[in-house]
């Protein structure tokens, strides 16, 4: 009879502890798997939004060379360099060339923010830089 009882008790110690081992991994696994997917979710929303910046700079790229250019244009596009050091602050290159663009704007230094942009995010490499500099005016 003790016999059966020690074994009842060996069973369910065994029981408890595997429930808590059980129990504990399967927490830890959750809340790796809530972590792994915010850092992912996070990555695509600030990919999103330096696709959409570069996007942007291109379209207002007309803006740079005209001084008559309307001032909400104007405005978007400043607004759009502004984002700039917010989404490629880990990128050196990046952070050079837009200096380099507010210091002297000309359109080589767009050409080459606009390359070193593309560099991590979104290909522009099949576009030539004629593609990037002349832009579609109606007069």
């Amino acid at each position: 009879m003790t016999d059966t009882i020690v074994a009842g008790l060996i069973s369910a110690g065994t029981g408890l502890v595997g429930a808590l081992v059980g129990g504990g991994l399967a927490v830890w696994g959750a809340i790796k798997a809530v972590n792994k997917t915010s850092h992912d979710l996070e990555l695509a929303e600030v990919r999103r939004q330096k696709v959409a910046c570069i996007v942007a700079l291109t379209a207002f790229r007309w803006v740079l060379g005209q001084n008559q250019a309307p001032q909400e244009f104007r405005a978007s596009f400043i607004s759009e360099l502004n984002k700039i050091p917010a989404l490629w602050s880990d990128d050196p290159e990046v952070l050079k060339n837009v200096r380099d663009l507010l210091a002297e704007r000309t359109n080589d230094r767009l050409i080459l923010l606009l390359r070193s942009l593309g560099k991590s995010g979104l290909s522009i490499n099949n576009l030539s830089d004629a593609d990037l500099r002349d832009v579609f005016l109606l007069k």
